[in-house]
């Protein structure tokens, strides 16, 4: 095939890698082969499908040794090793920095799966890490970093940084060899304050692989709560790789703790984007809960305002739903406000939150925002 004609393997191939990966006997073998007659070779590998292969190679590997698309996968999944802890060794003067300020950290997403459980994972292009610090510690760390030499993007003016930690929860920031790094200081942004974030705190662990003991690791069944609850904020093949991270979480890592995820779920009001992710992953016919687990979800308690602002942050034009999310932001940066003073209060929470200078910024600003659709 021309290498300028390129396309992405097909959607519904992704279905069959799923099967072959995590279903068992007859069905994981025909799903294999039917899978590897849906796809060419010679096309790019969506990055969900590419973090699957080191796991579809393991189980090829337990049916039979002969299989001739073994070394294929073998060199992919070493090839992944090699480039996760290069990855690591090049994260360690960023971890450093943070180390040095005494302030606690925690990987989450792919570096959390990549350095603790599945040392094949395969990162996204971009080279990007996601970092949560405590609540208490976001203006610090942006302040460490950006001494060191970080900058963020785009840029945040230093006269800005509290209102702003105070109004969002995460920051991209850039730093040497094209790295970067997501930093957070909340981890369910729209559904936690400062005291329900120390719930997820309380139950972390040491990272043994980087033997320090301010680099922390949540807690297998947090982890897995983190990424079903953001499965609805994107979409296309974004929902897909969330998906794929949750499989290996709950297939490569420590045993889920499902009474400790169920209470989250009903603490936090994330029954619906659980189900949502369950539901995606059943059309393929692969089980993402355990069947006690999954019959709970219809009966756990679900905040009506919670569920009304989920609906209209995942519904409805692009636009919109960027509108939405804004709106729930503001009224979740402060617990505690009425809808009257959140209301007041939500056009600084968009200077902040769009890091503008000045108030009469945002009229051009959303101008801008909505020409790029």
């Amino acid at each position: 095939m021309d290498a300028g004609r390129r396309t992405l393997w097909p959607a519904h191939s992704r279905g069959l890698l799923l099967r072959a990966c995590f279903l068992a006997g007859d069905d994981a073998r025909q799903a294999a082969v039917a899978w590897q007659a849906a796809i060419d070779w010679q096309d790019h590998a969506d990055m969900g499908s590419f973090r699957l292969l080191p796991t579809l190679s393991r189980r090829l590997q337990d049916e039979r040794e002969d299989d001739p698309l073994l070394p294929r996968l073998r060199g992919i999944a070493k090839r992944n090793w090699v480039e996760s802890r290069r990855f690591l060794e090049e994260l360690k003067p960023l971890l450093g920095i943070l180390r040095e300020s005494a302030i606690d950290c925690m990987f989450l997403g792919g570096a959390a799966l990549a350095f603790d459980c599945c040392p094949e994972y395969a990162f996204d292009f971009d080279r990007a890490v996601t970092l949560l610090v405590r609540p208490a510690d976001g203006l610090q760390a942006i302040r460490q970093l950006s001494a060191a030499g970080w900058h963020s993007v785009p840029h945040l003016e230093s006269n800005l940084m509290a209102n702003y930690v105070a109004a969002h929860y995460t920051n991209s920031m850039r730093g040497g060899s094209r790295l970067r790094v997501e930093l957070r200081w909340r981890l369910l942004p729209e559904d936690c304050d400062a005291a329900a974030e120390a719930w997820f705190w309380a139950a972390a662990r040491a990272l043994p692989l980087l033997e320090s003991p301010l680099v922390l690791q949540l807690d297998a069944a947090d982890h897995l709560l983190w990424l079903l609850a953001g499965y609805g904020h994107r979409d296309g093949e974004q929902r897909f790789e969330r998906l794929v991270d949750a499989l290996l979480r709950m297939h490569c890592g420590a045993p889920i703790d499902w009474k400790r995820f169920t209470d989250g779920v009903e603490r936090f009001g994330l029954a619906e984007p659980v189900s949502l992710a369950a539901q995606a992953l059943a059309r393929d016919g692969v089980g993402l809960l355990p069947a006690d687990v999954a019959a709970q979800l219809p009966a756990l308690r679900r905040c009506q305002r919670r569920a009304i602002g989920y609906q209209l942050r995942t519904t409805g034009p692009l636009r919109a739903q960027r509108f939405w999310r804004l709106v729930f932001r503001c009224l979740h940066a402060r617990p505690g406000r009425g809808p009257v003073a959140a209301l007041r209060d939500f056009p600084r929470f968009l200077q902040y939150g769009w890091r503008l200078p000045k108030l009469r910024a945002i009229a051009r600003a959303v101008l801008v925002k909505l020409r790029e659709g």
